[in-house]
């Protein structure tokens, strides 16, 4: 599979949220009118992956000085269940050049668990930097408390306190 992850305008950002709206839960991720603001931020990176013209997934990423947070990885989901969301983190973390930095739930479900586990095997690190998601994200009541991942295992402490503050300023209050 020769996959190319391809950044998208404005103008095809609604092939990217089509799959949004389908792997995740209404509270994480924005409506399309507020993910269109952020289209003009030199930093926010919305990418189709495709292989031969046929859409395998999405990635939206943050690209910062030294680190990309990435906010969102999602396979096709017509075409689920194949490992391709391992080799899709595999084939992006290849390619990139610069500490990159996730989020998880600091719950303990066995969604958590599986979503922690499936990072972990790629080679990222659970971090003890914890924070509260802003509510402006979630579309109900319930306050997320959301734990930082990295890639590679080498990032302090100090310097991942620095990437959540940015994390909290560019990204959720935008």
């Amino acid at each position: 599979m020769g996959v190319q992850f391809r950044k998208v305008d404005k103008n095809e950002f609604y092939k990217v949220y089509e799959v949004i709206e389908k792997a995740f839960p209404l509270s994480e991720y924005r409506t399309f009118d507020e993910q269109m603001v952020l289209m003009d931020l030199p930093y926010f990176n919305a990418m189709l992956i495709e292989d031969e013209d046929k859409l395998v997934g999405i990635l939206i990423e943050w690209e910062f000085k030294h680190t990309i947070y990435l906010e969102h990885l999602a396979v096709n989901p017509e075409i689920r269940g194949k490992g391709l969301g391992s080799m899709l983190m595999r084939e992006y973390l290849a390619k990139s050049v610069k500490n990159i930095v996730l989020e998880v739930e600091d719950v303990d479900t066995e969604i958590a668990q599986r979503r922690i586990g499936f990072y972990e095997r790629l080679g990222f690190t659970l971090s003890n930097i914890s924070f509260k998601q802003p509510q402006f994200l979630g579309r109900d009541d319930e306050t997320v408390n959301l734990r930082i991942m990295h890639y590679p295992k080498n990032i302090s402490d100090d310097e991942l306190m620095k990437i959540k503050d940015e994390i909290l300023q560019k990204v959720y209050f935008q």
